[in-house]
């Protein structure tokens, strides 16, 4: 993204929003990025990338760069919609990143060009299953889309 003269990602969720927010500021300045997520809103008067949640995502003006992350969240009974809506009506000048899982990319080649690269999955993810969190193993990544879920 901070190869463009501009940009905005969508991210899945709130805190991811926010870390990538802190690694974008770190490189670009405080004063080149924007943060835009459901509790929190950041915008520089300049603000030339833009990081929010993809619920978030700004649709007001034009981009270099765009990206949607975790793709297959389309397939979402409940936050789908928003992501389908996305990836089908947001567009960008120069380059558009829709990243996901790989069914994801090979499902989207209709409609989205192919993949400029595949990248590898540094760990790997498994469900467990319904069980207490007492239970689970230390070190264990807890994923749920709402406070309800976990």
């Amino acid at each position: 993204m901070l190869a463009h003269s501009s940009g905005v990602i969508g991210l899945p969720l709130r805190l991811l929003a926010r870390e990538f927010y802190n690694k974008v500021v770190d490189r670009a300045g405080v004063d080149s990025v924007a943060l835009i997520t459901g509790e929190e809103k950041i915008k520089p008067p300049k603000a030339r990338f833009w990081v929010s949640t993809v619920e978030a995502m700004p649709r007001d003006f034009d981009v270099s760069f765009l990206a949607v992350d975790e793709i297959q969240i389309a397939a979402d009974l409940e936050r789908g919609h928003v992501f389908t809506d996305r990836i089908l009506h947001r567009r960008a000048a120069t380059k558009r990143c829709l990243l996901g899982a790989p069914p994801c990319a090979r499902s989207s080649s209709g409609y989205c060009p192919p993949p400029a690269r595949d990248a590898a999955r540094l760990s790997q993810l498994e469900f467990a299953g319904d069980r207490k969190i007492t239970r689970q193993p230390r070190r264990t990544a807890i994923v749920a889309f709402s406070a309800d879920e976990v």
